[in-house]
């Protein structure tokens, strides 16, 4: 159809297959986490594990003022992911916490917008 672009889905199944054999690493078009239990597992997954040298091999290259590198708390997709779970950014939670009560049903769908 014109005026279509199947290009980012495209490139998400690009690096998908790229990412078979690492284990511990997901992605969403050009993001890529690497993750472990544990510190060690973290760094085996991500230099020993194939994934370093596999961008390296195909080409990929890494912004690396956008990496970061062991760290236990991230933003992805809207989400802090840490140790403890998936849990929403702080500036989410401030906006619910001063966000004033709906008074009139218009208001209620823009609430529950924000809220869930």
């Amino acid at each position: 159809m014109f005026g279509v672009s199947c290009a980012p889905e495209m490139f998400q199944k690009f690096v998908e297959k790229l990412l078979l054999g690492c284990e511990g690493t997901e992605n969403f078009i050009d993001d890529i986490i690497s993750h472990g239990s544990d510190e060690l597992e973290h760094d085996i997954q991500l230099d020993k594990g194939y994934l370093l040298r596999m961008l390296k091999e195909n080409n990929v290259l890494l912004n690396h003022t956008k990496c970061i590198y062991k760290t236990n708390r991230i933003k992805f997709l809207g989400h802090q992911l840490t140790g403890k779970g998936v849990q929403p950014p702080e500036k989410y939670m401030k906006a619910i916490q001063t966000l004033k009560k709906p008074t009139n049903i218009e208001e209620i769908p823009r609430f529950l917008g924000l809220a869930i």
